[in-house]
């Protein structure tokens, strides 16, 4: 084939930016919990980490667990409150955007 290849970009496609963070996240709970692996809370985190980086809610909150215990990282509380905050302003906006739509649709 001579003709020109686009690039795929998996960062663009939504249901593999997806589909890697909830992979990733999930590498994070099996160190985190053993399973299939030697526990290990430093690959935990940094499983973490890396779905955080990606935007995965759950991971940013598993992180600040890691934070706030020093569990596999420096403790950290105050980096710990900080990614819980984030994650309940997130949470705050997606449930009142929400609760918005509902309230503005017509009434049947």
């Amino acid at each position: 084939d001579d003709g020109e290849k686009v690039p795929l970009n998996v960062f663009q496609d939504s249901h593999l930016m997806i589909s890697l963070m909830r992979v990733v996240f999930s590498k994070g709970e099996a160190f985190q919990k053993g399973i299939g692996v030697r526990q290990d809370w430093e690959q935990a985190a940094e499983q973490y980490q890396q779905a955080a980086n990606l935007g995965h809610a759950g991971a940013k909150a598993a992180l600040g667990y890691c934070l706030q215990y020093g569990l596999g990282v420096e403790k950290d509380v105050k980096k710990a409150v900080t990614l819980y905050q984030e994650q309940l302003i997130k949470a705050s906006l997606q449930a009142t955007l929400a609760l918005a739509l509902v309230t503005t649709q017509d009434k049947d």
